[in-house]
């Protein structure tokens, strides 16, 4: 983006920086205002595993960090636009770009799209994992995960539930009951 600025616009790299950053920082922000992080499980010390211990503590410090400095890029950006002064240098067609642009954009879309289902194995084991024991599917997905070692899956991914949680309502097994010897208990 940076580059773009630089070439299209006739900006100095120092001018360059803080419209980027501006720019990057207050997305960061507002994007952040939608992540999930929930205060009761932070403030209360509650155990998280490691992956959602990372993503806390990344969020926490990106929003740390991003509101210290949104001041900063604010100002140089005033200072920047009071010293510089763009003007458009790119010398195109805009009618016979567009066509080229858009075949371009078509193609780059329509090829990801076949590469992509080939790219992460390991989340399309993990999504059917997942999806087979929400749907109650539990000795398919056992099976299924049987086949595989462990660093098939995703690094930082928790394996399904334990037994207890696998049962939906009316099946007779809860998380406390599960696998007891005897029959159940009458309320």
């Amino acid at each position: 983006m940076m580059r773009v600025l630089m070439v299209i616009l006739s900006y100095r790299l120092l001018a360059v920086i803080p419209v980027v950053m501006l720019f990057a920082v207050s997305v960061a922000l507002v994007l952040l205002q939608w992540s999930p992080v929930p205060i009761i499980e932070v403030m209360g010390g509650l155990r998280l595993s490691d992956a959602e211990w990372l993503q806390r503590a990344l969020a926490a410090n990106v929003l740390f960090l991003g509101i210290c400095s949104w001041p900063f890029w604010l100002m140089t950006v005033i200072a920047a636009a009071i010293q510089s002064t763009p003007r458009w240098s790119a010398d195109v067609e805009p009618a016979r770009l567009k066509g080229v642009l858009g075949g371009l954009a078509l193609a780059s879309v329509v090829g990801w799209a076949l590469v992509l289902p080939f790219t992460q194995p390991e989340q399309i084991r993990r999504y059917r994992i997942d999806r087979a024991f929400a749907e109650g599917r539990v000795a398919e997905a056992l099976d299924e995960m049987s086949w595989h070692e462990r660093s098939d899956y995703p690094p930082l991914w928790r394996l399904p539930p334990p037994r207890g949680a696998w049962a939906g309502p009316g099946s007779g097994a809860h998380a406390a009951g599960a696998g007891s010897h005897g029959p159940p208990a009458a309320c």
